[in-house]
């Protein structure tokens, strides 16, 4: 799933729920759910600099072991 599809999704179901991304060592979350995981954990939310425009993103390290 890409960014765009996850904020897509996160569109039709009405920002209910939200999805997080893995990428590399982090879990991403993107829009509303990275705004959501930012007040839940104390992560600041980035703008990412993409083509069709800026993304707002907010990602967290996986924990090995779990």
């Amino acid at each position: 799933m890409t960014e765009k599809e996850i904020l897509q999704q996160q569109e039709s179901n009405g920002q209910t729920a939200f999805y997080l991304m893995a990428v590399g060592m982090f879990y991403h979350a993107y829009g509303n759910g990275a705004f959501a995981l930012a007040r839940a954990t104390d992560y600041r939310v980035l703008p990412k600099h993409r083509k069709g425009g800026d993304i707002l993103t907010c990602g967290f390290p996986m924990i090995k072991g779990l």
